[in-house]
């Protein structure tokens, strides 16, 4: 599915902008994963995004996230979209870390030794506790060559107050004021010998590519748009 179609239908829904979903919708058709993994969907704006692209070339999404209520919800925009072919829905009670154990239980059942993703998407509660657990799940569960990319890199409690996650109310101040999606990319995943090509795009999306050990170069890349450049300097104008 075109973009522009895409993005007209999911105007004004939240989280996710049309820039943002640009992004998304770029990076799936460049790479062209078959098989992609998202971790919080909230209403399910990015997994439409990803959808779109996937459609352009037949990949198929596995979206995993609570069992609450968001008006629309996934499966309204799903259904709206025509797109129950190309996106599974699974929700669980308490963290999508439940979803990922599964997913291990089964391969590990089977003995299937292929791994079934490419591509991974992480956008939860962005805490250390649930997604640098997920982390080495995923790992588990990321064929090589495949991508994993997290949401909210420099996001804290602190700075976007107490309503967000499960584990907010035992937090310490300390906990509350790190951002601990950057924590868990640069002493989890930055760390792990099977990464490589570390990107940071805005101080908001983390990316790291999956390789074989000893394929392994340590790069770094942080990238500012143009957008959030301005949006610095506004700011910082405004703060004066």
């Amino acid at each position: 599915m075109q973009f522009s179609t895409v993005a007209r239908r999911l105007e004004g829904i939240p989280y996710t902008s049309a820039a943002k979903g640009r992004v998304f919708y770029d990076f799936i058709l460049k790479h062209k994963p078959r098989r992609v993994l998202e971790l919080g969907f909230a209403h399910g704006v990015s997994s439409c995004y990803f959808a779109a692209a996937l459609d352009e070339f037949g990949g198929k999404l596995d979206a995993v996230d609570l069992d609450v209520s968001f008006e629309p919800s996934l499966e309204e925009l799903r259904s709206a979209l025509g797109f129950e072919n190309l996106i599974s829905i699974h929700r669980e009670k308490s963290s999508y870390t439940w979803f990922l154990k599964k997913k291990l239980e089964e391969q590990f059942s089977s003995g299937n030794v292929d791994t079934p993703y490419d591509f991974c998407f992480i956008d939860g509660p962005k805490d250390w506790t649930n997604d640098g657990l997920s982390f080495f799940l995923v790992d588990k569960l990321l064929s090589d060559g495949g991508t994993i990319m997290f949401d909210d890199y420099s996001w804290t409690y602190r700075a976007f107050g107490r309503n967000k996650g499960y584990v907010f109310e035992n937090m310490s101040e300390e906990e509350l004021a790190q951002p601990q999606i950057e924590a868990v990319f640069r002493l989890l995943v930055m760390q792990h010998p099977s990464y490589s090509g570390f990107e940071v795009i805005d101080d908001n999306l983390a990316i790291a590519k999956k390789i074989k050990s000893e394929d392994r170069v340590f790069e770094h890349t942080t990238k500012f748009s143009l957008a959030y450049r301005i949006m610095k300097a506004v700011k910082k104008i405004n703060w004066r």
